[in-house]
């Protein structure tokens, strides 16, 4: 752990070096979020803090990096001891400084130590998260007058947001971090397989959800986002709020759900037939799907654009649609007229890693560029708000986590049922 920590410091300091003359850069531990009066919502460390430092669970510790200087600073927070009583140990500052080899500093003047810390460097990399220390002293080095910062104090002017030198870091997964990738997927894999044994007709939403969370609680994860189980025409809300909607027997049941464990995220889906058995417009919607989803998973390689994988699922989607009845026309007119968006209305995928929908600009952007070592999610479905053609309310989404590699992918989710034979064994055993 520490080699890994050590390395990625290394590298960033590298980039800084790269990108700027004369730079710090500073990354902030999350704060603890109030949810009303004096309750906190349960923390979740920062994911950049995370990366770098591997340390999950402390707050009131920053970590600066500057161009010039191999070793880092690591900024802690001075606890009293009533706090302590209250609020238990808020960091293991010595801990983290000996793991990434950085210089110890503890402090109760958190922000006037780091600002005499970054005087003298032209450039200044933030956190874009408000709630850092790290933006508020942006904040105040940006409401400075240009010649009180640069002249007669020797203060940055030049800011810039950290993400432009962290994401092209965190976006390639080392092995360390496709093995947590992997032992989140396999948790959320034991989680489905539990969840999918419940669902019956009369049994709620709520329930099946329900299954899915302590299942992750109960092996020390938490959700990665809020879990999604959808029936009927609710699965067509891409964001579905779980409700007490009881499962019928012509439902999809749509399980969208990933835990995070160890710091890494897992996002998988699954569609189930709530009779155990699919129907022949369900074999259908199904089929059209899974082919839709495992012929865009053949076009991915390192160097690839989105567009190539987006439209290899697109071609067989559209064909789908047509063969249900739902819309009518030339196949080639229908795509280039996008007749398929009112039911397949997202993309295909997003980078996943420490955060769900992980850095980097791929979300919308066809034109993003796969690179080796990368992890991403390829999720085609088929939406249906009301019945249309051969299809009832409903909706399928088959979702698995990729490993990009230098000619092919890996797909790193594959051990949970996906193939109509699969599901229908698994529900029926």
């Amino acid at each position: 752990m520490e080699k890994i920590a050590k390395n990625r410091i290394k590298k960033l300091i590298d980039s800084l070096n790269k990108n700027s003359e004369c730079a710090s850069l500073l990354i902030s531990a999350a704060e603890a979020p109030f949810r009303s009066h004096d309750q906190l919502y349960p923390f979740r460390q920062n994911s950049d803090f995370f990366y770098f430092t591997l340390c999950g669970n402390s707050r009131g510790v920053h970590l600066l990096l500057r161009s010039d200087y191999k070793r880092p600073l690591l900024f802690c927070e001075k606890q009293d001891a009533e706090n302590r009583v209250w609020e238990g140990r808020l960091h293991d500052g010595k801990k983290i400084a000996s793991l990434i080899g950085a210089e110890l500093i503890e402090t109760n003047k958190l922000e006037t130590e780091i600002f005499a810390a970054i005087r003298g460097y032209s450039t200044f990399y933030f956190q874009s998260d408000q709630s850092t220390l790290s933006f508020r002293i942006m904040r105040r080095l940006s409401e400075m007058r240009a010649f009180e910062a640069e002249r007669l104090l020797g203060y940055p002017r030049k800011l810039i947001s950290a993400s432009l030198v962290i994401s092209p870091l965190r976006m390639i997964k080392d092995a360390h971090e496709v093995e947590a990738i992997k032992t989140s997927i396999k948790l959320t894999n034991q989680a489905i397989r539990e969840a999918a044994r419940e669902i019956a007709v009369g049994i709620s939403e709520f329930q099946i959800r329900a299954i899915l969370d302590f299942f992750f609680a109960l092996h020390n994860g938490v959700p990665a986002f809020a879990t999604i189980v959808a029936s009927g025409g609710s699965a067509a809300t891409l964001h579905h709020r779980t409700s007490a909607q009881l499962i019928k027997r012509n439902d999809f049941v749509l399980i969208d759900c990933g835990c995070e464990l160890n710091g890494y995220a897992s996002d998988i889906s699954r569609t189930f037939p709530a009779a155990k058995r699919f129907e022949k417009w369900q074999r259908l919607l199904y089929l059209g799907v899974l082919r839709a989803q495992m012929e865009a998973i053949k076009k991915i390689r390192a160097g690839v654009k989105i567009r190539t994988i987006y439209l290899a699922a697109v071609e067989v989607l559209t064909e789908t649609l047509l063969e249900l009845r739902v819309i009518k026309g030339r196949l080639a007119y229908l795509i280039k007229s996008e007749a398929f968006k009112p039911f397949f209305p997202h993309g295909i995928g997003h980078l996943l890693g420490i955060d769900v929908h992980d850095v980097g600009q791929m979300r919308g952007n066809l034109d993003f560029i796969l690179q080796k070592d990368m992890v991403i999610t390829i999720e085609p479905g088929l939406y249906f708000s009301k019945p249309i053609g051969l299809v009832l309310a409903g909706g399928v989404r088959i979702e698995d986590n990729i490993l990009v590699g230098a000619k092919g992918a890996e797909i790193l989710s594959s051990n949970i049922p996906k193939t109509i034979e699969e599901v229908e064994a698994f529900l029926l055993n």
